[in-house]
């Protein structure tokens, strides 16, 4: 049926129609884009993708196999001096990139190894292999090799500064978001040791860092817990980086934190609101969430000095500033007065006076 056959009312509705569709049709193709591209890059899909390719068992090529065998003939010397030599770094380099699982498992186990006995800087050209085995889909490789990263990071056998330059800072940031537990926790450690470096702490916030540590600090698993409060902590150094965490709701998740039935959770949760409070405009916002009333519970920790120093610590923040009212209001000043009088007074005091 052709237009003209139609009637003038029906062929200008047609008409419409079309110019309709055409109008449209750039932007409508633009978003169908923007979607795939955002589904594209979701961790989910590498998480699907894990679960695809254990649906076929990816062939042992000549070279793995010959990189795997150089493995076992060092580890069979019996010796703990890790071996890092050309022929090593090679082998290494072949293994992290395997379609096979167990081959990458052979690598981050060797990794795991020289973190464990290396006690020298590790040599710049074996950080390359990490990218690979950070981003294998065997939640096994992701592990060992977190965990290896995090030993050589805490003992400062590599540089803080080129593990971001390197290109493995996406890697780790993704882990973040994995539903294993020990990878979240080793993730969450070598985000808050590469936060010590003030450069890492713009990087970490450009890359989109900061919420998910922030999600894992209201993890149900105490050692991720705690160790997400200690990436808060380092970020909250640089002052974007910490007005990025306040405006993402940084103080109010803090309460349940100070509340944990988890003492080294209380301990980083206080440490951490001890750091915010030292900032003025962070102050009201505290006292207005009824973080008095928190840091008075706080003081029964008589026999923790770290919980109550930083409680201390920061009820005289608080009172510095314009809520100084309010904390002299509150049962903040007798809880003082009673952790006054049960402290022993030879002892050093751990705590700052309130301005008269």
């Amino acid at each position: 049926m052709g237009v003209e056959q139609l009637c003038v009312f029906c062929a200008q509705l047609l008409k419409d129609f079309v110019a309709l569709v055409r109008g449209v049709t750039s932007d409508f193709a633009q978003k169908i884009r923007d979607c795939v591209d955002a589904i594209s890059q979701c961790s989910c899909l590498k998480r699907k993708k894990a679960a695809a390719s254990k649906l076929y068992k990816p062939v042992l090529q000549q070279h793995e196999r010959q990189a795997a065998q150089k493995f076992l003939q060092h580890l069979d010397t019996g010796t703990d001096k890790p071996l890092l030599d050309n022929d090593c770094l090679h082998a290494l380099r072949t293994l992290a990139v395997s379609e096979n699982p167990n081959l990458q498992q052979s690598a981050a186990m060797y990794y795991l190894h020289i973190s464990q006995q290396l006690n020298a800087p590790l040599p710049v050209e074996f950080l390359e292999p990490y990218n690979a085995l950070l981003q294998s889909s065997d939640m096994e490789v992701q592990r060992i090799t977190s965990l290896s990263l995090v030993n050589l990071l805490v003992e400062e056998n590599v540089n803080k500064e080129l593990v971001v330059e390197m290109g493995m800072l996406e890697p780790i940031l993704e882990l973040l978001e994995s539903g294993d537990p020990t990878v979240q926790c080793n993730s969450c450690a070598c985000v808050a040791t590469l936060t010590t470096s003030e450069s890492n702490r713009e990087a970490i916030a450009s890359a989109g860092g900061v919420l998910p540590v922030l999600v894992l600090a209201k993890s149900y698993d105490p050692r991720v817990q705690q160790n997400a409060v200690g990436a808060v902590l380092n970020l909250t150094r640089s002052v974007n980086t910490q007005e990025a965490l306040v405006a993402m709701g940084c103080i109010p998740q803090l309460k349940a934190l100070l509340r944990s039935s988890s003492e080294p959770v209380s301990e980083s949760a206080v440490t951490l609101l001890s750091a915010l409070s030292e900032h003025p405009p962070n102050r009201g916002a505290l006292v207005d969430e009824g973080f008095l009333k928190i840091l008075k519970e706080l003081l029964s920790y008589r026999t923790n000095p770290v919980i109550l120093s930083h409680t201390t610590y920061t009820i005289r923040n608080l009172s510095s500033s314009q809520s100084v009212q309010a904390v002299i209001d509150s049962e903040c000043v007798e809880g003082l007065l009673q952790t006054l009088a049960c402290t022993d007074t030879t002892e050093e005091p751990c705590f700052g006076s309130l301005p008269v």
